[in-house]
């Protein structure tokens, strides 16, 4: 008898949609097409390791730059520390990608959000101190996260923004 409701009722909300979809925007289509984009825009790959700390080798030998940060560049200040520490979060794990507008960077490299063990590394990254947040057009779906994460980071300990000693 549950088992009846619950079918019942399942086609009852069915039938709800696509009578409400059929007049006009939002059409069942319309939102059928907004679901497979968005759910394109995810997928999974293996990280082989951290490159520096804001772009990833992936196990298929491609290169993924993490959007909304910017990482120091090798022989800066805190380079060792932000590749090391993107290297712990993301080598040899299974990584969700989130795509935003971009597909790839001018350099070729994939531009995705990283996810590792349900944790959003792009935004580790710039909350631990180790990255400043960057938004780069056209994807900055996300840029005020980072922004705020940076503001909260640069009243800490994090390595860019230690004071020097004098």
């Amino acid at each position: 008898m549950k088992v009846e409701i619950a079918l019942l009722l399942l086609l009852l909300l069915a039938g709800l949609g696509c009578v409400q979809g059929e007049t006009g925007a939002g059409t069942t289509e319309t939102v059928a097409a907004d679901k497979a984009r968005e759910f394109n825009k995810i997928e999974s790959r293996i990280a082989e390791k951290a490159i520096d700390g804001d772009t990833i080798l992936l196990q298929n030998g491609e290169r993924l730059r993490l959007i909304g940060l910017d990482a120091p560049e090798k022989g800066e200040d805190c380079w060792l520390e932000a590749r090391d520490r993107l290297h712990e979060l993301v080598a040899g794990k299974s990584l969700v990608l989130e795509r935003d507008a971009s597909e790839r960077d001018k350099y070729g490299r994939l531009v995705r959000f990283v996810y590792a063990n349900g944790q959003f590394v792009n935004l580790a990254m710039v909350e631990e101190g180790l990255a400043k947040a960057f938004a780069f057009e056209p994807d900055i779906s996300k840029a005020a996260e980072f922004e705020k994460a940076e503001a909260r980071a640069s009243r800490g300990k994090g390595c860019i923004w230690k004071k020097p000693v004098e």
